[in-house]
């Protein structure tokens, strides 16, 4: 068994530098490029799986839509042990950061001599902690583009065995909107009104696409939705100095829960279609 430590991941993200690099390295990559690169850091941290051995994930005689929606499934049920040992790694860093520093202010003051950080000090270990809130923002970027990854190879999966044309890996991104329209249109679905799992997952979409794109900070225009969202949801936070949002780990637990929800609720609205996949 292979385990990768939250500390290690940490640090690797943040060698990618600022919140923009890392939207325009998610834009320019390919499903494929982009699933290479995580692909290893996710398979090994969520849900502890074995390298060569017992996997945690679905495989076995299945239909492979089947097997799609299943995995789906357990990889974000099994996220929310990534998103906690995140958290608390970055927080263990900064607790790691502080006790060195008085540890060589010790060493360098009489025996049984009262110590205290400075306000520099302070300053300095606050901003440590502080730089785990500025990982969740990819933390939710990687949430929404493994869920993207996961619609698009089950949509490739149908076009596949409905035999319709489907687009090419190499035109980017594939997007939840995308995977929605080509049900609708190729599938002639017709999804619940409301939904409420949909709701949910706009609303996700719309917090990534701030959180990516503008860097957190909220518009006048977006001002409404944001407080309904810090209604809505626990830990989503408005900063009505800095005009940003920002979220806990609980938040981002939760987003694991809505995606598993939506692909559940999604496979039942396709009955029919998997009862001739089975055959």
């Amino acid at each position: 068994m292979i385990k990768i430590s939250a500390k290690e991941i940490i640090c690797w993200i943040l060698s990618c530098g600022h919140v923009e690099d890392f939207v325009d390295l998610r834009a320019s990559c390919p499903i494929v490029s982009f699933s290479g690169m995580l692909g290893s850091i996710i398979e090994q941290i969520i849900g502890t799986i074995c390298i060569g051995g017992e996997s945690s994930l679905v495989g076995g005689e299945m239909s492979e839509l089947n097997r799609l929606f299943k995995n789906a499934v357990l990889g974000f049920e099994h996220a929310d042990d990534f998103v906690i040992s995140f958290w608390e790694g970055a927080h263990m860093i900064a607790e790691n950061i502080s006790d060195h520093w008085l540890d060589e202010r010790r060493s360098s003051l009489p025996e049984k001599t009262a110590v205290y950080l400075t306000q520099s000090d302070q300053e300095d270990i606050g901003a440590a902690v502080a730089f785990s809130e500025r990982i969740f923002p990819f933390l939710l970027a990687m949430q929404v583009s493994l869920f993207e990854d996961c619609l698009l190879e089950i949509c490739e999966e149908i076009a596949r065995f409905k035999q319709i044309p489907f687009r090419e890996r190499k035109q980017g991104r594939f997007t939840v909107q995308q995977a929605r329209l080509f049900m609708e249109n190729e599938l002639t679905l017709e999804f619940p009104n409301p939904w409420q799992a949909w709701e949910k997952i706009e609303d996700i979409l719309r917090l990534n696409n701030i959180v990516l794109n503008r860097n957190c900070y909220v518009s006048d225009d977006d001002l409404p939705f944001i407080q309904a969202c810090t209604e809505r949801y626990n830990e989503v936070f408005y900063d009505g100095i800095l005009h940003s949002v920002s979220f806990g780990d609980r938040f981002l637990i939760r987003v694991n829960a809505t995606i598993v929800s939506f692909f559940t609720e999604l496979q039942d609205l396709l009955p029919e279609f998997f009862r001739t996949d089975e055959k």
